[in-house]
């Protein structure tokens, strides 16, 4: 296994960082890591014990340098060599999780970054997880971590709680964009400039870690975490604006439509499985890790999306409603139709043309605001 460099940011969370450390060095074998921590201007003690770790490499900022900039810093102190590991300061790392990440991320020389599933996460990477205490949690986390490539599976973005980083994919990429400090959208940029360099990404639904979520916003009195609440919101709009006009993304980039969990169950294996108005394949991506016996393809009207999902699933653009027929694949035994379908132009004559595709048997979901209507192919 290649030697990992583990990047943490602390920022007022002396606890929580202390514990995040101890889980390090409790949980992974000795001489296949080092940590970095980037401390930005803690006032609760945390520089002082940090700086008596003999295995902790500390670099303490004077002020808060922010999430992105933090990171960059760390990256760069990192061991030559060194693949890169992103860790919140608020997580609990568990038997095998570095070993089962590392299997994943050198599975195959085109897998760029790799993340984990947790208690409590946005992006589709949350499991329900009952344990009172750490203790139960690692007892929960070690039958849960079964290193099982079944359950390593591509997706579109991932969040950098815990981020396993290639490299190569580093050094091909470069650090994250800290126009983003102090926070909040860089995972996402990361994630995308890592597709865009034609790297995949994993899910590694085999491991598992605890993850406290927002520790640093949860400091001070409530007035104080009110107006922090304010500013991170304030803050994300503004990120997210920079993100989507920077690659042309469509705003809905990363939303999971509610029909697709109108797909049955008991699809046997090879079911063809067509999304249309499928923007940057989150759908895709979601049904695959639940559905992995299926064949899913999609079209989209943007170019970004196609370019993102692509690499993972066969995807073709549209410039217009009235193309789509034309860009589908060969018979399908489903489609759907995403979005509302009241406001596509000739609705129906579309449902017409997809249902002339279908297989026999197959059938055609399109919704709307209220409920998700299906037309079997023949009826």
């Amino acid at each position: 296994m290649r030697k990992t460099s583990i990047i943490i940011l602390s920022y007022h969370t002396l606890d929580l960082t202390r514990l995040c450390i101890e889980s390090i060095r409790s949980f992974t074998a000795a001489g296949t890591y080092e940590i970095l921590v980037v401390d930005n201007g803690s006032q609760d003690g945390s520089r002082e014990w940090l700086a008596e770790q003999p295995d902790v490499r500390l670099q303490a900022n004077e002020e808060n340098a922010g999430f992105p900039r933090g990171c960059n810093q760390g990256m760069a102190l990192a061991e030559a060599g060194n693949d890169l590991l992103l860790l919140n300061s608020d997580t609990i790392v568990t038997p095998r999780w570095l070993e089962n990440l590392q299997a994943a991320l050198h599975s195959r020389p085109e897998i760029g970054a790799v993340s984990c599933l947790t208690n409590a996460c946005s992006n589709f990477q949350s499991i329900p997880a009952k344990y009172e205490d750490i203790d139960g949690m690692v007892s929960f986390a070690d039958a849960f971590n079964q290193g099982d490539p079944a359950k390593w599976f591509p997706w579109l973005t991932l969040v950098g709680f815990c981020l396993l980083i290639r490299r190569e994919a580093y050094e091909a990429i470069g650090p994250m964009d800290a126009r983003y400090s102090p926070g909040n959208y860089e995972d996402d940029d990361y994630s995308i400039r890592l597709r865009q360099a034609g790297y995949e990404l994993l899910l590694c639904e085999d491991t598992f870690i605890h993850h406290f979520g927002s520790a640093s916003f949860r400091q001070g009195a409530p007035e104080e975490q009110r107006a922090r609440s304010q500013r991170y919101e304030q803050l994300s709009q503004r990120n997210r604006a920079y993100l989507l006009e920077k690659f042309h993304l469509p705003a809905d980039y990363k939303v999971k439509h509610g029909m697709v969990d109108a797909l049955p169950q008991d699809l046997p294996a090879g079911t063809r499985v067509c999304l249309v108005n499928a923007s940057c394949g989150y759908d895709l991506f979601f049904l695959h890790s639940r559905y992995p016996q299926i064949r899913l393809s999609g079209v989209t009207f943007s170019g970004a999306g196609q370019q993102l999902a692509g690499r993972s699933f066969p995807m073709r653009c549209a410039a217009t409603w009235e193309e789509v027929p034309a860009c589908v694949p060969d018979e399908q035994d489903i489609f759907f139709i995403l979005g509302n379908a009241r406001e596509i132009p000739q609705a129906g004559q579309l449902i017409q043309a997809l249902r002339a595709r279908l297989a026999a048997g197959g059938a055609v979901y399109y919704g709307d605001a209220e409920r998700v209507y299906c037309q079997p192919q023949g009826d």
